[in-house]
């Protein structure tokens, strides 16, 4: 019985990793004239690609990327470990299956100066609201400007 026990556990934590989404960060490097060697972070996951923060003014954000969402709309929170600082939607130019454009910009300022702020994008369920499909990125001083 406890080998039995024991199977059902390691099985189902096998089964519990494989499920979680891992979001992934690229690099890529552009070639503009300005700043021929500038290094682009990009973020994606299974429903978020090409993800790209800029950092447009002191405490604000342009977000940009590709996501396939239900009815063409992504939330997105930023949050600092303790506190929510903002949220809210937008929408994207195609609904699933499809892969929309979305673009928008963030204001959020740090409440402790000794925190990271970490921008959430995410999919809400239709069927509980509940947020799915993830997408964590750190806001921080090194976003392209």
């Amino acid at each position: 019985m406890k080998k039995l026990l024991s199977c059902l556990l390691i099985f189902s934590i096998f089964c519990l990793s494989c499920s979680q989404q891992q979001n992934e960060e690229k690099e890529i490097k552009t070639g503009n004239e300005d700043h021929p060697y500038e290094k682009v972070r990009t973020y994606e996951n299974e429903r978020f690609k090409d993800v790209k923060i800029e950092k447009v003014a002191e405490n604000s954000y342009r977000v940009t990327g590709k996501a396939q969402v239900f009815e063409a709309t992504l939330s997105y929170v930023v949050e600092d470990g303790h506190y929510e600082i903002t949220k809210g939607f937008t929408t994207t130019d195609a609904g699933a299956p499809d892969f929309g454009n979305f673009e928008f910009t963030v204001n959020a300022e740090k409440r402790e100066p000794n925190t990271t702020l970490m921008l959430i994008l995410f999919e809400s369920s239709p069927k509980d609201g509940s947020r799915t499909h993830e997408l964590i990125i750190p806001l921080t001083h090194d976003a392209v400007q």
